[in-house]
């Protein structure tokens, strides 16, 4: 699940490439130039919760796993924690580009009194 999160991040929203573009060594001293990690949470916790019904172990069988599946639950926890993630941090980047211009909009107005 983890790796899930991770490699979504690199092919979906990194481009796949290990430039100082993609991934610039400045920013990772500040915490306000971080992404906030809250798609990454949800999408892990959306993970583990769609892992439990396929999971088919000693001391619990889902009940997917009793109808014949076999122990699937990691591979339907990898496929929902990407799924979520992707769409989770789409909407992040698309909110805090909303509030840049917004932050944006209201600096041109309060400097042209000035």
């Amino acid at each position: 699940m983890f790796s899930a999160i991770i490699l979504t991040e690199h092919v979906l929203f990194r481009k796949a490439s290990f430039t100082e573009h993609q991934y610039p060594i400045a920013t990772w001293n500040s915490y306000v130039l971080l992404p906030n990690g809250i798609p990454a949470v949800v999408a892990f916790v959306c993970a583990c919760g769609a892992l439990i019904p396929f999971m088919s172990q000693a001391w619990y069988v889902g009940p997917v796993a009793k109808h014949g599946s076999g122990d699937v639950g990691v591979y339907v926890g990898f496929v929902v924690g990407a799924i979520v993630y992707a769409f989770a941090r789409g909407l992040e980047k698309m909110w805090y580009k909303r509030e840049d211009k917004r932050a944006e909009g209201s600096e041109c107005h309060t400097t042209e009194g000035i």
